[in-house]
């Protein structure tokens, strides 16, 4: 089975788990910040936000908490490769507010079947 094939089937797992565990009140939204910079009137930050489709967003399991890496009220984004996450890119789920802290690529091959992030609220 080719890696674009086991991409397909991840995807269509995670908007599967999505759409059971998620309503439209409660999407998971990734954000980006620009800084407009002025030195005059000062800088302007914006934050665009982007619904990420086939996301799943889920506590950490007590065991991984260590109070030093993984703080207790962190929690782990799982999404499929169609946006690429990276630390510091804002997280808005539930009514809440993250940063994404790290980001693990799962990628055997060339191809990205999912990427689980770390977020810490802000």
């Amino acid at each position: 089975m080719a890696g674009s094939d086991i991409a397909s089937k991840v995807k269509a797992g995670l908007a599967k788990a999505q759409a059971a565990v998620s309503d439209s009140n409660n999407l998971v939204e990734i954000g980006e910040e620009t800084i407009v910079r002025d030195p005059i009137n000062g800088d302007l930050k914006t934050v665009t936000w982007k619904t990420l489709a086939n996301a799943v967003f889920k506590s950490y399991n007590k065991g991984y908490i260590d109070g030093t890496t993984i703080l207790a009220g962190d929690r782990e984004l799982v999404v499929d490769g169609d946006i690429i996450l990276k630390r510091g890119l804002r997280v808005r789920a539930y009514g809440k507010e993250y940063q994404i802290q790290n980001v693990d690529f799962k990628a055997p091959s060339e191809v990205i079947l999912a990427q689980i992030a770390q977020c810490r609220e802000v």
